[in-house]
């Protein structure tokens, strides 16, 4: 069977927000038609050391605890599904517990996603936009239901 599993590379620690089931909507400058699988990729780069900190701050005034994220790079880390993409403005406002987590500015796109599955990180190298993971792949992935 052909799977046409879609990746999108986040930096981190995006792409680990998103593993932990912190972060539930990726923001974007275009908007996104795909609906359904989308598997995350950390990137190899890590965002700005300033910008971590800020994040690392967010997650201690959230109650999550200090940052322990683990932030591998280069790898698949999770699973989540597409579920809806909307147009940031006066009616679509995102809810006040993802506000740390992404940029919100008024035209930007939010991409809800939803149905978080995890696994063992899988080393593999990233691309721009979204990208296929070939069948092999995909197959020996082992996904897990996040609780």
């Amino acid at each position: 069977m052909d799977h046409k599993m879609k990746a999108i590379s986040l930096w981190q620690p995006w792409a680990s927000l998103i593993r932990t089931g912190i972060k539930k909507i990726e923001t974007r400058g275009t908007s996104i038609r795909h609906r359904g699988p989308l598997l995350i990729h950390a990137a190899k780069r890590r965002a700005p050391w300033w910008i971590v900190q800020e994040i690392s701050d967010a997650l201690l005034r959230a109650g999550h605890g200090p940052m322990t994220l683990q932030m591998p790079l280069g790898c698949l880390l999770c699973k989540v599904d597409v579920i809806d993409c909307k147009r940031v403005n006066t009616v679509n406002r995102p809810p006040e517990n993802q506000l740390p987590w992404g940029d919100f500015s008024e035209g930007r796109y939010m991409w809800i996603l939803d149905n978080l599955e995890t696994f063992h990180p899988v080393l593999y190298r990233g691309m721009q936009g979204l990208f296929h993971i070939p069948d092999d792949v995909v197959d020996r992935i082992e996904f897990r239901r996040a609780e």
